[in-house]
């Protein structure tokens, strides 16, 4: 995963914490770590020197930009409340053609989402009068014209074209909109009286850095649209041009905690608790899951106190799930489980959300599950999972999430040595998808593995019966801890549906002759086995299929499949011996491209050159890529001299020694599994050969 996650327009925080356990728990992402402690302190300290140089570079690079526009007669047009119709407009001034604009889906978007100021055109503009020219089209309507007359004086001149109604029921209109510095803004009194005499507003006010500021609006429109470093710049400067207001903090510290800038996110947070509440905790939440992102839970936690008491539901179950991450980190699961109990679900509700609430329910269900089963309240975590595990999906990114509360579900079972109770969980995850194949080699073990009794789906005592029991009731007991429904929060709307138990697991069945149990496991095996080679739940496939043909009592196909398998897993460590004497970092560096975010073709690229093809790269080499390509951006836009110079460079050569030794970690650790694949290997072909010597198969 790339150093930088980035934030999603529409869902603020909800797309960390996704990309977070779905990079975490995809089967091609899977770490083979190995890496020792001393490197891995060493790339802690690399990272502490790449975050002061990075500082340092946004610093340069906001007195540039700021000092390359002091001075300039300037003419700042924007838009804002863009209709979902508008597809472009054409621009001309004094009758000299200026630029057309096309409004991109994702404009459109990230207006509707956070509000802001769509950048249209800045250009030097010579003081006196001009006239404006729109040709603006709507979705299948033919262009239509709207031209305004006005003034430049001295300095910069913020407009700003508003496409809205007027009146109620009034068609769609354009109006031009000066914005001026330091004046009052219009009341609500005063824009309603324009609307009903059908007059356009033409001025308003505003004071330097509010939200209703046009730099700010465009600040908040290029964080909406993921730039946060373009955005941290702009902010930057509104500060320095005596735009002390606290908004400007706030968001300042939002867009510099999304792009790495965590000293400079601190410091505006500290500035900004005057804020507007929402803006506040916008801000605390990026900063503290920055700080997570960072291994820093500690610091994320005293973040996260200074949140407001009162929170809209969205913003408080944000932070309850980045509270809860934190203390996951810190290893105080049960804590983590009372946080999350305080989240606000409302179920009755969930079925008509929007996706990003529906995601963040999912989220809080499937962390307190885990927390429940850490702390050991193993049936209650298990009823959570399989309430998540059998909710409906319409998204993408709900089906990963209702496959990994499977996973994890199925997996908890077979390590209970219940595996007639994992192989229906196992099925319910598809053949197609980031989870699959764990699903199919769990599936294969649970076959294999024994088979335990029938379990409960809920904990003892949750049983509040169904809809016929009337709500007060309900309350009642549940005020009265007479029933235990905390897997959701107390307040919810529907306590019914809340503590209705659910029907227990569904049990596989069992069959006298287990041989039938092994076959299954070797079909289920064999399928997986052609699947992508680099996977080690392929891999552990190979020979688990000659294990299944040998319990199944077909001992000449298991000698097929375990020869096999030891010929494909040589070949893996010829891959791997041929990639340690290789020249690590030479071509490595030749395949890294400068840039603030490392694209994953050039991991790929990598990987394939070094032989890490047939490998898992760890967690550690991964990080370090991404550090080495944003130094590399770093360096080549940086204007740094004498000791910054040589900082970076000093920087530069420290990371480059580390990365071979890390790569090297990488695949020791990757012939370690290697080897005990083979050894398992082998040693089924020595058993299927003597069966005298099927105890060595069993080890």
């Amino acid at each position: 995963m790339s150093a930088r996650v980035q934030r999603s327009a529409g869902l603020p925080m909800l797309a960390w914490l996704i990309a977070g356990w779905l990079a975490a728990g995809s089967q091609t992402a899977q770490a083979v770590e190995g890496v020792p402690d001393s490197q891995h302190a060493e790339l802690a300290a690399a990272s502490t020197a790449l975050a002061v140089a990075r500082e340092q570079r946004f610093r340069q690079q906001a007195a540039e930009t700021g000092s390359d526009e002091a001075g300039n007669t300037r003419f700042d047009l924007g838009i804002s409340a863009v209709n979902a119709e508008l597809e472009s407009l054409v621009l001309s001034i004094d009758e000299v053609a200026l630029q057309t604009v096309t409004i991109a889906p994702e404009d459109r978007t990230a207006l509707h989402a956070r509000g802001g100021l769509l950048p249209l055109a800045a250009l030097p503009l010579a003081e006196g009068a001009h006239r404006l020219s729109v040709d603006w089209t709507l979705r299948g309507e033919p262009p239509r014209r709207s031209e305004f007359a006005f003034e430049i004086g001295a300095g910069s001149s913020e407009r700003e074209l508003r496409l809205a109604r007027r009146q109620p029921l009034a068609g769609l209109s354009l109006t031009l909109i000066e914005w001026k510095a330091g004046e009052q803004r219009q009341s609500p009194f005063e824009r309603w009286a324009e609307a009903l005499i059908d007059e356009a507003p033409r001025s308003n006010g505003y004071q330097p850095g509010n939200p209703d500021d046009p730099r700010w609006r465009r600040a908040r429109h290029l964080l909406a649209r993921d730039r946060p470093w373009l955005a941290a710049i702009a902010l930057t400067q509104l500060e320095a041009a005596s735009a002390t207001d606290p908004a400007t903090a706030a968001l300042l510290a939002e867009a510099a905690a999304r792009c790495g800038l965590i000293a400079t996110a601190d410091a505006a947070l500290a500035r900004a608790k005057s804020a507007d509440r929402n803006l506040y905790s916008e801000a605390v939440l990026a900063v503290a899951q920055r700080h997570l992102a960072e291994g820093q839970a500690e610091a994320a936690m005293q973040t996260l106190d200074v949140l407001p008491l009162k929170l809209v539901p969205a913003v408080r179950n944000e932070a309850v799930l980045a509270r809860a991450r934190a203390l996951f980190a810190l290893g105080r699961a049960d804590r983590a489980s009372q946080t999350l109990q305080s989240a606000e679900v409302d179920p009755v509700r969930l079925a008509s959300a929007p996706v990003d609430e529906r995601l963040r329910a999912g989220l809080i269900q499937y962390d307190l599950g885990l927390a429940l089963i850490a702390s050991g309240a193993v049936e209650r975590g298990r009823a959570l999972l399989d309430r998540l595990g059998r909710a409906d999906a319409r998204e993408t990114i709900e089906q990963a999430l209702r496959d990994r509360a499977n996973l994890t579900l199925a997996s908890d079972f077979l390590r209970a040595g219940q595996g007639a109770t994992a192989r229906p969980i196992f099925e319910r995850i598809p053949l197609e998808g980031p989870y699959s194949n764990l699903a199919l080699l769990g599936l294969g073990w649970a076959a294999l593995g024994p088979q335990g009794e029938k379990q409960s789906a809920t904990a003892k005592g949750d049983d509040a019966g169904r809809g016929e029991t009337p709500k007060f009731i309900l309350k009642a007991m549940q005020r009265r801890r007479l029933i235990d429904c905390e897997d959701y929060n107390r307040r919810a709307l529907a306590p019914t549906e809340l503590c209705q138990r659910l029907p227990p697991f569904e049990q596989a069945e069992v069959p006298n002759d287990l041989a039938g149990l092994a076959a299954e496991a070797l079909i289920v095996w064999q399928e997986l086995a052609l699947r992508d080679p680099r996977d080690p739940a392929v891999r552990e496939a190979w020979v688990a299929a000659g294990r299944a043909a040998a319990r199944a009592g077909r001992r000449k196909e298991a000698g097929e499949h375990y020869d096999a398998a030891v010929a494909k897993l040589e070949a893996a460590l010829s891959s791997n011996a041929a990639a340690a004497a290789s020249s690590a970092s030479t071509v490595m560096l030749a395949a890294l491209e400068p840039g603030q975010a490392l694209p994953a073709e050039t991991v790929a690229g990598f990987e394939v050159a070094q032989g890490l093809d047939a490998a898992p790269t760890s967690a550690a080499l991964h990080r370090l890529l991404a550090e080495i390509a944003e130094l590399r951006w770093l360096t080549e836009s940086s204007i740094a001299t004498g000791d910054d110079g040589e900082a970076l460079a000093a920087l530069s050569a420290r990371q480059q020694a580390l990365l071979p030794s890390l790569a090297t970690a990488t695949l020791a650790a990757e012939r370690r599994q290697l080897l005990a694949w083979l050894a398992a290997g082998r040693a089924g072909i020595a058993a299927v050969t003597d069966p005298a010597l099927e105890h060595l198969e069993a080890k």
